[in-house]
């Protein structure tokens, strides 16, 4: 189990970007229209420790940045990652406070 906040979702966001686009070239346009180079040099012009998310959506989109509880739907800036590390399987839970206390109150109630 780990926390995952919100400034983490978006430094991962410039890792992963550059890692899954590794081979575009600067031409290449991108899924928003924008040519890969383009996007290369918004999000450089942009620190990861300080930025926006909205800033990230911008040039890339909102899933790249948001943080949505797998119980209740609700976008969040801190969950409880629990399970495997991420990866193409989905071997893992993200819970806000708001469902782990109901899920600790029910388990409470069978004891």
């Amino acid at each position: 189990m780990n926390i995952i906040t919100k400034r983490d979702k978006i430094r991962q966001a410039f890792k992963d970007f550059d890692h899954d686009n590794r081979d575009k070239k600067d031409s290449d346009t991108s899924w928003k229209g924008w040519t890969f180079g383009d996007m290369r040099v918004a999000l450089a012009r942009l620190d990861p420790d300080k930025c926006s998310a909205e800033d990230v959506s911008n040039i890339l989109n909102e899933s790249w940045v948001s943080l949505i509880c797998d119980e209740c739907n609700k976008e969040c800036n801190v969950l409880l990652h629990i399970g495997q590390p991420e990866d193409y399987d989905n071997r893992w839970w993200d819970m806000c406070h708001d469902c782990l206390s109901s899920g600790m109150k029910m388990m409470e109630g069978e004891a």
